[in-house]
């Protein structure tokens, strides 16, 4: 069978007017065309099929048996095709549908959910899902576009030319240690072979960090990589080591003394969060979640 006719919808368009009408000459109202052109597709289309899908009568026409078969097809066709539709236009208007997040774990605690929380309360019938993982995983799942768009902290190596990087806010670190730690942590160096509890190696935060150790020729024990916050404030309150965070995501801990911070003398460098997006391929309720949730 020649399959051709599955890139021609035209045949079927006329095929479905005609057979909601009594005859060639009804039908030629419908579509404005001419009766020999609905003719013309009407026999191509059964010439392709194999079959005959109307009777011709001197006062019009009818379906056949096959004919029957194929129209009530077209039906089940119509009537999915109005759903998703209807469902399309629900997404639209923010009724329906979900939003996927790129976002480390330590971001999404002290910076997405409250933005989350105020979207869900307008929008409540959207479905989100936070998707974790390093930066380069998170790059390619939005190349993938298997998330809507992602949020991290420098650096960020942007190998897809299509993304576009927006810088959020600046954020500070901090070095935390057991509220019970007494020694002498003053300069860089002091840092020397102290146990350490840090987020994965794959974390933007953990990069920063050890390029700064680098830089000034630092050598650390790491005795823990830990792949959320939560679990680094544990592990540090139970004096696993000293933990490297984002302030904001250890103010409440710092500000009930259950972790003590340790002041040097050096200032680390603020880090950078970035929206990260395709602006080509982002969904009404990822567009309504950037423009009214995080640029404000």
């Amino acid at each position: 069978m020649n399959f051709d006719y599955l890139v021609n919808l035209n045949l079927f368009r006329t095929f479905y007017f005609v057979a909601t009408s009594s005859s060639f000459k009804e039908a030629s109202a419908k579509l404005y065309m001419s009766q020999p052109a609905i003719s013309k597709q009407i026999k191509e289309l059964e010439d392709v099929l194999g079959v005959r899908l109307f009777t011709r009568f001197n006062k019009g026409i009818e379906l056949t048996k096959t004919g029957r078969i194929l129209f009530n097809q077209l039906e089940n066709a119509n009537f999915y095709l109005k759903e998703s539709i209807n469902q399309i236009e629900r997404i639209k208007d923010l009724k329906a549908g979900e939003l996927i997040i790129g976002c480390p774990s330590h971001i999404t605690s002290f910076y997405l959910l409250d933005k989350i929380e105020k979207f869900k309360t307008k929008y409540g019938n959207v479905e989100i899902k936070v998707v974790n993982g390093s930066t380069s995983e998170l790059l390619d799942d939005l190349y993938h576009h298997k998330i809507d768009f992602m949020i991290d902290f420098d650096p960020i190596d942007n190998k897809y030319r299509d993304f576009k990087i927006e810088v959020l806010d600046y954020y500070d670190t901090v070095l935390i240690a057991n509220y019970k730690f007494d020694k002498k942590i003053k300069n860089l160096n002091d840092l020397i072979d102290q146990n350490f509890v840090l987020p994965l190696p794959r974390s933007s935060v953990r990069k920063n960090f050890e390029k700064i150790l680098l830089n000034n020729g630092i050598s650390i024990n790491v005795g823990l990589d830990l792949d959320t916050t939560d679990l680094i404030i544990s592990a540090v309150k139970r004096n696993f080591g000293i933990g490297y965070v984002i302030r904001e995501s250890v103010k409440e801990e710092l500000k009930q003394k259950s972790i003590k911070e340790l002041k040097l003398n050096y200032e680390f460098p603020k880090l950078k969060l970035n929206l990260v997006y395709n602006d080509n391929f982002l969904t009404p309720s990822a567009k309504i979640f950037i423009d009214d949730y995080i640029r404000v």
